[in-house]
């Protein structure tokens, strides 16, 4: 694998050797963002089109696609960047911000939506670009490919065993997702399909505008254009759980991954994931958590370790 622990690279040939070995080794980055911003490379070859994982850690990355879709990414939820996906990119702060990449080689990301026997008529899967909120033990080993890079360590078998894993994980959570929408009541397939849609559309608004102490039920139900009453049940239907519930819960995770792995003050990462009053964060950090925002222990410097 390719490990990138600092900065990325900016000189052109260095970019374009970058993409011509990802799409044989994979590439792991792991690096203090500025203000970067980078667009579409004309010179770039279909060939060294990969899959990738992405995620920052206390900052905000801009992915605008030559579809004109757009996400926003903040400290909650990662994107998931399918093959072929082309797009230009910008880390929107100036102070230093950690991001996070994760691109899996052709020999996994090729191969892992098939089963090891096979018709070779049957239709190869692969991940979408989707935003997403990760479950533990996906975010756990994405965290743990990284801090892996950040150390330094070059065992090759090691990422290639992790990232098959992560691989694996991520096309699971994109394929039960997509399997989701049969739990939705309704007659008619695309009535289904639809709400489906609308639901999703919902998860990825939470997902981006969760630091807006404003954000609730009405204006989520009205970027997805369904009422209130329909985006709770169908909402519920998908996830298990209820928009409200969880808007509170990417909150105060996004806040506990802030205290673990950077040196905020408290009252700056409870108004960074859209807490106006300190009590109420206390209360459900404690209750979700077991342990106060106060009994987290926090990095002793600025790079995480």
């Amino acid at each position: 694998m390719l490990l990138y622990n600092q900065n990325p690279p900016t000189e052109e040939d260095d970019v374009q050797l970058m993409y011509r070995r990802a799409s044989i080794e994979g590439v792991v980055h792991s690096a203090w963002m500025r203000g970067e911003h980078y667009e579409m490379s004309d010179s770039f070859d279909e060939s060294w089109s990969c899959s990738s994982v992405c995620w920052a850690v206390d900052g905000e990355e801009t992915y605008r696609f030559n579809n004109k879709q757009t996400f926003k990414m903040r400290s909650a939820g990662a994107l998931t960047l399918g093959m072929g996906s082309r797009y230009t990119y910008s880390a929107n702060r100036a102070a230093p911000f950690l991001s996070n990449m994760i691109t899996f080689p052709h020999w996994i990301s090729e191969t892992a939506g098939n089963q090891p026997i096979q018709e070779e008529t049957e239709q190869k899967l692969g991940l979408a670009t989707k935003l997403f909120a990760p479950d533990r033990a996906t975010q756990l080993l994405m965290e743990a490919i990284v801090l892996a890079c950040r150390q330094g360590l070059s065992n090759n078998a090691y990422y290639e065993e992790a990232s098959s894993l992560l691989f694996h994980k991520l096309l699971t959570g994109q394929e039960e997702k997509a399997a989701s929408m049969q739990s939705i009541s309704a007659a008619k397939k695309s009535t289904k399909e639809e709400l489906h849609r609308r639901v999703n559309r919902a998860h990825e608004y939470i997902l981006q505008s969760y630091p807006d102490s404003s954000l609730d039920l009405q204006s989520i139900a009205a970027f997805a254009c369904l009422s209130k009453y329909h985006l709770i049940r169908v909402f519920k239907d998908m996830t298990g759980v209820t928009p409200m519930h969880f808007l509170a819960t990417t909150r105060v995770e996004t806040a506990m991954n802030l205290l673990k792995h950077t040196r905020s003050p408290l009252k700056t990462v409870i108004k960074a994931v859209g807490y106006e009053d300190r009590s109420a964060f206390y209360r459900v950090f404690t209750n979700r958590f077991n342990i106060p925002p106060s009994g987290v222990e926090r990095p002793t410097c600025r790079h995480i370790t």
